[in-house]
């Protein structure tokens, strides 16, 4: 136990400890598994520093910022859309607490403070923390409100993540500002706020994120380095997306149309209905391209086939298990909606 902690810390055991803890059910241990919490608090001292710098940079004292100040819903769609995931995140936990899931408590924080906060909402943020001085006057106003709702909402986290990772959490909650004698332990918890769950901002940060991960997935497609930027034609109004293009363009390493118009050389993507089309010009052989698309379509077509002939089958239907028989039906839909783009892909390449 001490190796560990001197390896790893003592909140990463804790916390990997805890997120294996399930109920009536032996925890199956690797001390690698403590590489988990480590990189989580890493994760959290990372965006903690990149959002006091920030908030220096624009001339806003973080120790006047707490999460008790968050009373009101964002207008901002990304802050209306961090502000609900939050509370999200914290019935989630309420929940977990009551019924003694401590596993699920301290998976969906991880989830929520990685996948979300992290990589989504902190990296959007950062085409709003340009230089100030070269900013508007609403656009340095919306920068000082973003960092504000961020700092906010991590002192939350903070206090959520407190009862599994006691030292780290309280050592970034001091590094926030002058608490004066104040420990995080004597700090309130978040409650669920019902009220400031707006969902159409999160149905609005959907359409966002389905953008930038079908432009992602068509860099990824056509093996277009990451660093290289892109020209893409969405099929749908940019009012869709009002102020929130400039971070999407930012994520996607890319500059944005809106039009129906389709490049004559293009991989195409579906997001929420919409297309999208990513200009390859200069990034592809159109000859190549065309014959693995074509060898693509072709070994996808003979999976439908099967897929169908199994569905087809009303033994098989009638028989099989009903969670065998959806996740066939599953695998037709997703084949069928992959056929469609792979075909998209091919048309424009003629």
């Amino acid at each position: 136990m001490n190796q560990l902690i001197a390896k790893y810390g003592t909140d990463a055991l804790r916390f990997s400890v805890i997120n294996q803890v399930v109920l009536g059910q032996d925890i199956l241990w690797s001390d690698d598994a403590c590489e988990l919490g480590r990189t989580f608090a890493n994760k959290i001292w990372n965006a903690t520093r990149f959002l006091l710098m920030n908030a220096e940079k624009h001339g806003i004292d973080s120790a006047s910022v707490n999460f008790d100040q968050l009373t009101a819903k964002p207008s901002d769609t990304l802050l209306g859309w961090m502000t609900s995931e939050f509370f999200a995140v914290v019935q989630k936990g309420h929940d977990s607490i009551q019924k003694l899931e401590f596993s699920n408590y301290t998976s969906s924080l991880y989830e929520f403070v990685w996948m979300v906060y992290c990589d989504w909402f902190v990296e959007l943020c950062k085409p709003r923390f340009a230089d100030p001085e070269a900013m508007p006057p609403e656009q340095k106003k919306l920068a000082a409100e973003t960092i504000r709702t961020a700092l906010q909402l991590l002192d939350g986290v903070l206090r959520l993540l407190h009862p599994v990772m006691p030292f780290v959490t309280e050592q970034i909650w001091q590094n926030l500002g002058d608490r004066q004698g104040q420990t995080l332990g004597h700090a309130s918890m978040p409650r669920p706020q019902s009220g400031l769950i707006d969902a159409t901002a999160i149905a609005a940060m959907r359409e966002v994120q389905s953008v930038v991960g079908a432009v992602r997935a068509v860099r990824g497609q056509f093996a277009i380095h990451p660093g290289a930027d892109l020209k893409v034609t969405i099929n749908a109004a940019r009012e869709r997306f009002g102020l929130m293009v400039p971070q999407m363009e930012f994520l996607a390493r890319a500059v944005f149309t809106f039009s129906d118009q389709r490049p004559a050389l293009c991989g195409t993507a579906l997001a929420g209905g919409m297309e999208v089309f990513v200009d390859l010009a200069g990034f592809v052989d159109p000859a190549a391209e065309r014959d693995r698309l074509t060898k693509k379509i072709q070994k996808v077509e003979q999976t439908l086939e099967g897929i169908r002939k199994r569905l087809s089958n009303e033994e098989f239907v009638k028989s099989a298990p009903a969670n065998i028989v959806a996740g066939a039906r599953e695998q037709l839909a997703n084949n069928e909606k992959e056929l469609a783009v792979l075909q998209a892909s091919l048309k424009s390449l003629v």
